[in-house]
């Protein structure tokens, strides 16, 4: 590659995307302007309305005329909340009449029944009010202390020390947790789902722009008929895009930095000012930070040219971004849950690592090898991402073709008899099949049990089928229903083993590493123990899915990811990738952590016996015999870990 070469592409593409405004916009309007406005208009407003609310004061109402001791009570707190400015009167109104009516209409924040006894209160709020709810804390402060003077009262009756009866110990809270790592708690809520929505804003329009921009403009043929190669033009493209996510993230930073320096200064409702930060011992953790935002932008920006690479149009390429916001804005949620931190798993899974990352150096929880961790995954996958663009660009089918479209969403009137899916029509059927698996199943398995999976199982083949008949494809040639050869079935028994060891060793590791999974294990060893004799555990677990799965996947996933029409004329050199991909497809529909990486490997040698034999049978036999001894592996002995696919 010529480094002159790749700047100079860099620079077109970085001109083009300043001259976007849409792009401009995105990146330095929106985190620059847009976030400190709205967090400041929301905390004025916040402060209005509880100001408001705390101003008109608290009205209570009995339903007789209450004690003189609440009175007392009462008249205590109201000298207390005299001496604050902002502060309204606690008012008393007795023998309310129709109290659900004046509760409903705010003309009470509580009211309180104490007609039955002077012992037995019963205090009612309206909670679907915001007012009645945020008051009802001092009510119920006044109620307790009643409660205590009331205790004493009766405690002294006996001439008896009321003090030591009932606080017999004394106890004070010490918080061992400095005033910077409380900052950072809060802090590691919230900013890593902005941080990651900034870069995903970033690096969109420029994505959709240096891809599908380039072609609606009908540039990018220009650029392919210059004497460049097809991975300088993808480093240049994807550098700039890179620098435009990651520039906006560094905004994004430099701008929540500052609005929240100005909240520190002023005093708002969450009174941050009384908060003294020792920014020496974030600056660690903000480095991390920035660390993190830089490689998950550039990983972001290789996935959102992937998918953009496939639109002919700017509107067409917005449509096909969608799920990947969507993709990445749910997990980016994640921060904000509690209870849920940075683990050995957690830290391999996409955009939940970064997120968890984010939360964890903020909050001064750092563990240097979870942080190493996750710089290694996601480095992985910039460099997968990479590597996918650039077979990408060395198609010019895909980048110009029309073979790429859903043949599912044309008319059926315009499908040729004996069509091949596309890539689209497998990443289609996976995705409803997927759902099936996801809220199907579950519905089905409550209401008849394991049977139910079977006909998930059943659901599962169906969906290729019907699609295959829609699209008027060439049923044995899409699944592969061709004799198997002895030489075939032989191979197929010699990878299977092959297989069955490297999936029980990477099983056993697994369970050692993650330890907590092998009660995955012995829930589904007693699944299948529990679904009737041994001939049903056979018909359930081996027969079933042997059929079923691999109509699904060695029939039309692997059909669609292998056709020579969606990724050009050499089919051998795209042949590993379908493999691969249908491969790992298999293993994610098991949603199984400890079985993902075993069963995906399964899957392509399943593949693998597929395109050699030319037979799916020899795939169906695989999965028969594999499951076939995973239940008689059950049945013999309770303590297998059984590699059930």
């Amino acid at each position: 590659m010529r480094i002159k070469i790749i700047k100079e592409i860099f620079k077109k593409e970085v001109l083009d995307i300043v001259r976007d405004r849409k792009s401009i916009f995105m990146m330095l309007v929106v985190p620059v302007l847009l976030y400190p406005i709205i967090m400041m208009l929301l905390m004025g407003v916040m402060n209005t309305s509880v100001n408001k609310m705390t101003s008109e004061g608290i009205k209570i109402g009995f339903s007789s005329k209450p004690s003189k001791e609440i009175l007392e009570i009462i008249d205590v707190e109201n000298q207390k909340r005299e001496k604050e400015a902002y502060l309204g009167n606690i008012k008393v109104e007795n023998n309310v009449k129709n109290y659900k009516y004046k509760l409903e209409k705010g003309d009470i924040d509580a009211y309180i029944d104490n007609s039955s006894s002077k012992s037995d209160y019963k205090v009612y709020i309206n909670s679907a009010s915001d007012e009645s709810g945020i008051k009802s804390n001092t009510i119920f402060s006044i109620m307790n202390k009643y409660k205590v003077k009331m205790s004493e009262k009766e405690i002294e009756k006996y001439n008896l020390n009321s003090e030591k009866i009932l606080e017999p110990i004394k106890y004070k809270k010490v918080d061992i947790t400095n005033n910077a790592k409380k900052v950072g708690i809060l802090l590691g809520q919230v900013i890593p789902f902005v941080l990651i929505i900034g870069v995903l804003f970033g690096c969109i329009y420029p994505a959709i722009d240096v891809m599908a921009g380039e072609k609606e403009r009908g540039t990018l043929e220009t650029l392919f008929s210059l004497p460049i190669s097809n991975m300088e033009l993808v480093i240049g493209k994807y550098l700039a895009v890179s620098i435009s996510a990651i520039l906006t993230s560094i905004l994004n930073i430099i701008s929540m930095s500052c609005t929240l320096g100005y909240f520190m200064k002023a005093k708002s409702i969450y009174d941050l000012s009384e908060i003294k930060i020792n920014y020496t011992s974030l600056g660690g953790s903000i480095f991390i930070t920035i660390i993190s935002i830089i490689l998950f932008a550039m990983v972001v920006s290789a996935l959102a040219m992937c998918i953009c690479s496939f639109a002919k149009t700017f509107k067409e390429a917005q449509n096909y971004i969608t799920p990947l916001m969507l993709m990445i804005m749910v997990p980016a949620y994640i921060s904000m849950i509690p209870n849920i931190y940075l683990n050995r798993i957690t830290a391999t899974i996409p955009v939940i690592n970064i997120s968890l990352l984010i939360k964890s150096v903020l909050s001064l929880n750092t563990n240097m090898k979870m942080v190493g961790l996750v710089f290694i995954v996601n480095l992985i996958f910039v460099f997968i991402s990479l590597v996918l663009l650039s077979k990408i660009f060395n198609s010019e089918d895909i980048l110009f073709g029309e073979k790429r479209n859903f043949k599912l969403i044309q008319s059926r009137s315009s499908i040729k008899k004996g069509s091949i899916p596309g890539i689209s029509d497998g990443i289609l059927v996976y995705v409803l099949a997927f759902l099936s698996l996801l809220y199907i199943s579950p519905i089905l398995m409550m209401k008849i049990g394991i049977f139910g999976n079977t006909i998930n199982q059943i659901i599962l083949a169906m969906i290729p089928i019907l699609v295959a008949i829609y699209i008027k494809a060439d049923f044995k040639k899409i699944f592969s229903i061709n004799k198997i050869k002895i030489i075939d079935f032989i191979r197929a028994v010699i990878t299977w083993i092959i297989g069955l060891i490297l999936m029980s060793l990477l099983t056993g590791i697994l369970i050692k590493i993650f330890p907590e999974q092998i009660e995955v294990s012995k829930e589904l060893n007693n699944i299948i123990k529990s679904s009737g004799n041994i001939v049903t555990q056979i018909l359930l677990f081996a027969v079933t899915p042997a059929i079923c799965e691999e109509i699904l996947f060695r029939g039309f996933i692997f059909a669609a990811f292998r056709d020579k029409k969606t990724f050009g004329e050499n089919d051998e050199k795209y042949i590993a990738f379908a493999i691969v991909t249908s491969g790992i497809l298999f293993g994610i529909m098991h949603l199984d952590f400890i079985r993902i990486i075993p069963t995906s490997i399964l899957g392509m040698i399943m593949a693998y016996n597929v395109y050699k034999s030319k037979s799916i049978f020899s795939s169906m036999g695989i999965h028969f015999l594999n499951n076939f001894m995973s239940v008689v592996a059950v049945n013999i002995t309770t303590t297998a870990i059984i590699c059930l696919i």
